[in-house]
């Protein structure tokens, strides 16, 4: 213990670090533990929430010297070089949680001469546990967006879908995915498009910060894990035909949602009491707050 304690601290504090739980890893001992001797300061991660997409905040207890009972610090991490902000919160734990990862772009392909204008993605095999995702399905060609008539997210080799839109709406959809199932993405596409090939692509991202009051992940159960090891691509489904591309993009660089509508839809408050920042002494600092659209499997 004491050698793994000795090299830790000889770990530089990089923010390129990639981690599932702050609160696991200690990032306000990172940031704020310091000096040797009497003289050293010592500090807990308490919780973690996504700012926006690479800001962490972050709330810590001083451990030593002297701790101060119901006295707490904020600190924050920056995710860089790529990384993004990601809720995480095993179900035991009754603070929120939060990593920086590394998402990714997976893809897949639909076929060509499919004139029955129905195609789907690959798909995504969910692990162990079940994950929480904004959803959203849009084409490459702009033109081609408002000819998407109809969309829906279905269990592979099934009818079974646990969303469904006619039209395809522009805004994100906020996704339960169950464990170990493996789900599509689906699109109908309008008559006029028969014979032209239409490049679309599910969008899926971390659910970031969530409105205060809705639905918080910590409420959601979010496993302490990457939310890039929290699935994989599984080659194109019993729904899948030829050519037309589809990809299944895994973060937000490529989903353009500008505003998400949000909206409850047959999900169950978990009656957990909202312990927030601001109780403990946390300062908060203004954010626009973006709503999401929830969809309960």
């Amino acid at each position: 213990m004491k050698v793994y304690l000795a090299l830790s601290l000889l770990l530089p504090s990089t923010h390129g670090y990639i981690f599932a739980s702050a609160v696991y890893e200690n990032i306000c001992g990172r940031v704020l533990s310091g000096g040797w001797g009497p003289g050293r300061v010592e500090y807990r991660t308490v919780s973690a929430m996504c700012w926006d997409d690479t800001i962490i905040d972050l709330l810590c207890k001083r451990t030593m010297p002297n701790p101060i009972p119901g006295h707490y610090d904020a600190a924050h991490w920056v995710c860089v070089e790529g990384l993004s902000c990601s809720p995480h919160d095993p179900q035991y734990m009754i603070w929120p949680d939060a990593g920086c990862i590394r998402l990714q772009s997976p893809s897949g392909v639909k076929g060509n001469g499919d004139y029955d204008n129905y195609a789907c993605s690959a798909g995504i095999l969910i692990g162990n546990d079940p994950i929480y995702v904004l959803s959203s399905i849009s084409t490459y060609n702009i033109a081609y967006s408002k000819k998407l008539m109809g969309c829906s997210i279905v269990k592979s080799g099934t009818k079974d879908a646990i969303y469904e839109k006619h039209p395809c709406p522009q805004t994100s959809t906020f996704l339960k995915l169950a464990a170990k199932t493996t789900y599509q993405a689906c699109v109908t596409t309008a008559v006029a498009l028969a014979y032209k090939t239409v490049e679309f692509k599910w969008n899926l991202k971390p659910p970031g910060k969530l409105r205060p009051g809705k639905v918080h992940p910590r409420d959601l159960g979010q496993p302490s894990k990457p939310f890039s090891e929290m699935f994989r691509i599984v080659g194109g489904g019993i729904n899948g035909t030829a050519n037309h591309p589809v990809q299944i993009v895994i973060g937000d660089e490529e989903s353009g949602d500008e505003e998400v509508a949000y909206e409850e839809i047959g999900h169950k408050e978990t009656g957990h009491e909202e312990v927030g920042h601001e109780e403990v002494g946390h300062e908060e600092i203004g954010h626009e707050e973006v709503g999401h659209k929830v969809v309960g499997n």
